[in-house]
């Protein structure tokens, strides 16, 4: 009855004959199979592995275009077997040069992350160091009539460069507009402020200076001026701020006893001058915008306070339309109270005033018993994370043995006249009641704990904790600030120097010094000091911790010490008080800026005046 083909057959059991299954002895291969990674047409539509778009399973690979083994994590592709210069470890964070991968050695100064461990070039400096090993550039005094005045002895009429020398920049603002970080130094041989840059070639300050700064244009002074105590122009305190909110950063210069044509000549009355930036060349303070803090001495007896020294910071308002000046006057006799002192707020600064206690935005005083409100006052930031920076003011003298120094911790919202005590969010004070009076504020805007919260530092130049008479210290305190802190016992770290009247925590300067992930801790002493029974035997010295931890610490546990020398030690008997410590990018490396003011003798027994120098360091 003719031929008949044979029916297909399922040798392999997996429901596909032997027509329809590209490989009838394996029961892992026909149509409805899933494509994997076996060197086989699992699915039987003729593609094989990485050829078919249907496969899974595959591996991830990345591209190691330089052949050290590890791949870059953005260029990746999935196949079933790694593709020519593809590897399957993804850390390689510069995939274009061998020598940075994890486990490399890491270079320092190359700028690169030679291990992949997120710390690029992490060679950081250590050890006890001169400063003229590391110093990149020297800015000495200034004009050569003061340099003689030197040369005959007459070290105290013309400390050029000297104790008052100060930066108001920490950090280094632009202030002459150039786009450059400056520092703003102050020559008080000739009360003028001068804008110095901070990448200007080693020599004179004057001579590198792009703006001076002076009263009414008239850059005079002299020992005599000094004596007198009414010089011309400003050099008492400073401040930086952008006033007008025009971007550029301003100035407000304060001096104890001022000076201005209303009154036909010197007056006994303290004037704060602000002016608006950029600056350049010579600047004239204009007497026009002169805040006048103060009354005339003459027939006021008692409640005078025409030589009130000044404290100023700026503020950031509240609505982000320009900086508010702060001014603390400690001397002052506000309303209600007598000379014991206060804060004024200004919010448009360049409105001139003859009165601030009457045009003042807010005036806070003080009682009786807590005597120079305004010692000492500083923006802290937004520590409490409300929105609004708070203001910490100081008291500097003790009324009674009952009665401890005492700072208060403010809203800088606050307005109108106020007693202070009324407004504190915190209440700070000394750590045993006697005679801590020279506590300096340096507000950091930055977390130490890692909470989130800004915290402060407080330097305590005169405390023994340490067990050192004099030797000093420096307390942060955590964010939020609030209730009563006793610094001793509430401080989250405390840092103490180890030389007697060595007056450690002079001066502090806090941010991120080497790395943007660290928050550091620089921190400086006087040094030696004129000759007595009590005096400090060591020489100047910066002291630095690069990641500052909670506990209680000594001067030696510092991760990097500088002895501010320059070439030469300091004689036993000469002031080298360190007067500036701030740190700024100059050239794209960070870079302290260290400061002294008379800086003792040189080898040939010559007075040597005040310097600024610059120490790059590596690391960052």
């Amino acid at each position: 009855s003719g031929t008949t083909e044979p029916s297909p057959v399922d040798a392999d059991g997996d429901g596909w004959a032997s027509d329809e299954d590209c490989d009838d002895d394996d029961p892992l291969v026909h149509p409805d199979a899933v494509e994997v990674c076996n060197g086989k047409d699992d699915n039987c539509d003729g593609l094989v592995d990485d050829a078919d778009p249907a496969i899974v399973g595959q591996g991830t690979f990345y591209a190691d275009a330089d052949g050290d083994g590890f791949g870059d994590l953005t260029a990746a592709v999935l196949a079933c077997e790694a593709p020519d210069g593809y590897v399957t470890d993804a850390s390689d964070c510069f995939d274009s040069n061998p020598e940075v991968h994890p486990g490399a050695e890491e270079v320092c100064g190359d700028g690169l992350d030679n291990d992949c461990d997120g710390t690029p070039a992490d060679c950081l400096l250590d050890g006890t160091w001169d400063l003229s090993e590391l110093a990149s550039t020297v800015l000495g005094a200034d004009d050569p009539e003061c340099l003689e005045l030197l040369a005959l002895g007459d070290l105290g009429s013309c400390p050029v460069s000297g104790a008052s020398m100060v930066s108001s920049s920490l950090g280094g603002q632009d202030l002459d507009g150039d786009g450059r970080p400056d520092l703003l130094v102050h020559s008080s041989w000739r009360s003028v402020n001068l804008v110095v840059p901070l990448d200007a070639e080693s020599g004179l300050l004057e001579e590198q200076a792009s703006a001076w700064l002076s009263y009414d244009n008239v850059p005079t002074g002299g020992p005599s001026c000094r004596t007198a105590g009414r010089c011309k122009g400003f050099w008492l305190s400073r401040a930086i701020g952008d006033w007008n909110g025009d971007g550029f950063q301003d100035l407000a210069v304060a001096n104890a006893t001022g000076y201005d044509d209303e009154y036909l000549g010197y007056v006994d009355r303290n004037v704060v001058a602000a002016s608006l930036g950029p600056f350049s060349g010579e600047v004239d303070l204009a007497p026009d915008t002169a805040l006048l803090v103060g009354k005339d001495i003459d027939g006021l007896g008692e409640t005078a306070w025409g030589y009130v020294e000044m404290a100023m910071t700026a503020v950031p308002s509240t609505s982000g339309e320009g900086d508010v000046l702060v001014i603390g006057a400690y001397s002052s006799s506000p309303p209600l109270t007598s000379a014991s002192g206060s804060v004024y707020l200004v919010a448009d600064p360049m409105q001139s005033s003859t009165d601030l206690d009457r045009d003042a935005d807010a005036v806070w005083y003080s009682d009786d018993l807590d005597r120079y409100l305004g010692s000492k006052v500083a923006s802290l930031g937004d520590t409490d994370g409300d929105g609004v920076a708070e203001i910490i003011a100081f008291t500097d003298q003790q009324h009674d043995d009952e009665t401890p120094v005492r700072a208060w911790v403010v809203d800088s919202s606050d307005r109108g006249l106020m007693r202070i005590n009324d407004l504190a969010t915190a209440v700070l004070f000394s750590p045993n009641g006697s005679g801590t009076s020279y506590w300096t504020p340096f507000p950091t805007r930055q977390d130490f704990d890692g909470d989130g919260l800004i915290d402060i530092a407080i330097g305590d130049p005169k405390s023994s904790l340490g067990g050192v008479d004099y030797s000093g210290s420096v307390y942060i305190l955590q964010g939020p600030i609030s209730g009563e802190v006793e610094l001793k016992d509430d401080a989250w770290a405390r840092f103490d120097g180890e030389n007697p009247y060595c007056y450690f925590g002079q001066m502090a300067d806090v941010g991120t010094l080497v790395h943007p992930g660290r928050v550091s801790l620089a921190i400086s002493g006087i040094g030696r000091h004129s000759a007595g029974a009590e005096v400090c035997t060591d020489p100047a010295r910066v002291a630095t911790w690069y990641e500052p931890q909670a506990g209680t610490w000594t001067e030696s546990t510092a991760d990097l010490r500088i002895d501010m020398r320059i070439g030469w030690d300091s004689a036993p008997d000469g002031r080298t008080s360190p007067a500036l410590l701030s740190h700024a990018q100059v050239d794209g490396v960070m870079t302290m800026v260290l400061g002294m003011g008379e800086a003792g003798e040189d080898p040939d027994g010559n007075d040597v005046p005040g310097f600024i120098a610059l120490a790059p360091l590596p690391g960052w």
